[in-house]
């Protein structure tokens, strides 16, 4: 996915779109940062194998940050455009 040049540009991704890195036992899909935020947040989902460790513990002090964690894979959508996808 190639950043877009302003952040007040609409952005729409469906579930698992984005700029995707697998790094082993966890993939990291990342939605929205730099340019597309201004530089303020980071938005992205992470999917980790059962039992990984993540990422360990760090801190980003530029972003503002916000995590959802999902014990099991959610089983239903929020929409049915496939737009919004949980």
């Amino acid at each position: 996915m190639k950043h877009k040049d302003k952040h007040t540009d609409a952005l729409i991704l469906s579930s698992g779109e984005g700029r995707v890195y697998n790094c082993g036992n966890m993939t990291a899909i990342f939605k929205a940062d730099e340019n597309e935020t201004n530089e303020k947040n980071s938005i992205s989902e992470w999917w980790l194998e059962p039992n990984a460790n993540g990422p360990g513990q760090h801190q980003h002090e530029d972003n503002d940050e916000v995590f959802i964690y999902w014990k099991e894979q959610p089983q239903h959508s929020l929409a049915t455009n496939g737009l919004t996808e949980f």
